[in-house]
């Protein structure tokens, strides 16, 4: 039987000053996001916006991809790391059910359809800013 390679992470320090600044550029797109989708609870806000964040950052929209990133970026004990990515999958998952199908109490669905028209005019206002600043 073929041994399993372990897992090893480490933060060095340099890790840290990056780890302040993806936090620090989080809380600000996560404020757009609130700001830009008012139909969305808070809870809805905060986990599209690490979802898109970590989307961006490792190029990649694989969910087991997605959910190492924030793990690692959340994680300040790198032996839980692989517990917590698992963790975030599994929030990350939950996050397209049914209100239904989501684990616990007062669970919402996101109704997708109600935010077209602020993506709409967020897509439209962002247009004409790059317009305006262009020329």
């Amino acid at each position: 039987m073929p041994r399993k390679h372990k897992k090893v992470y480490h933060k060095s320090k340099k890790d840290k000053t990056f780890h302040i600044k993806q936090l620090k550029q989080l809380e600000k797109w996560e404020h757009t996001i609130q700001k830009q989708l008012p139909v969305l609870t808070k809870s809805q806000a905060y986990i599209l916006a690490l979802w898109s964040f970590a989307m961006v950052i490792i190029k990649s929209c694989a969910i087991t991809s997605v959910s190492f990133f924030l793990a690692f970026l959340f994680e300040k004990d790198d032996k839980l790391i692989d517990t917590k990515q698992n963790s975030w999958r599994q929030r990350l998952r939950e996050f397209c059910y049914d209100s239904d199908d989501k684990r616990g109490h007062k669970r919402k669905e996101l109704h997708v359809q109600t935010c077209f028209p602020y993506l709409i005019k967020w897509i439209i206002n962002s247009r004409i800013e790059c317009t305006l600043i262009a020329h």
